[in-house]
């Protein structure tokens, strides 16, 4: 929904659904599925997402902020199933619960912000930053 700038409270245009990833969409287990957020960067939006995987940092762009959106990729991927002999998500080296993340950035440099689970734990999280390429 767009609201008006002046009070930032009433709204000018009603909610439209705009995000492709959702749990029906061809996206499959890279579908949208919780902590999402949405930031401009050089004139093109970014909607950054955990995906249905749980153990991705997904995102999409979009030249406007309710237009059309197209999924972009995987920022981060904390799972390690399907890699080696991994093949079991009781077996993993890492485990392999929600990602939330965000980019930023700081003095014209961006970095993603995330957190991966440890002590094989979803609810022992460690804090994480790296600059992007």
């Amino acid at each position: 929904m767009e609201l008006d700038p002046k009070d930032m409270k009433t709204v000018i245009k009603p909610p439209k659904l705009t995000i492709t990833g959702n749990r029906n969409s061809e996206l499959g287990e890279h579908a949208f599925f919780e902590a999402s957020s949405i930031r401009k960067i050089n004139n093109r939006y970014y909607f950054i997402y955990s995906s249905l995987l749980g153990h991705e940092l997904c995102y999409e762009t979009s030249d406007a902020p309710d237009g059309e959106w197209k999924f972009g990729g995987t920022i981060v991927s904390n799972g390690d199933i399907g890699l080696d002999y991994h093949k079991d998500t009781r077996l993993a080296s890492n485990y392999t619960g929600n990602t939330h993340g965000s980019i930023l950035e700081v003095n014209g440099r961006h970095y993603i912000f995330y957190h991966r689970h440890t002590n094989r734990s979803c609810f022992s999280r460690q804090a994480c930053a790296e600059k992007s390429l």
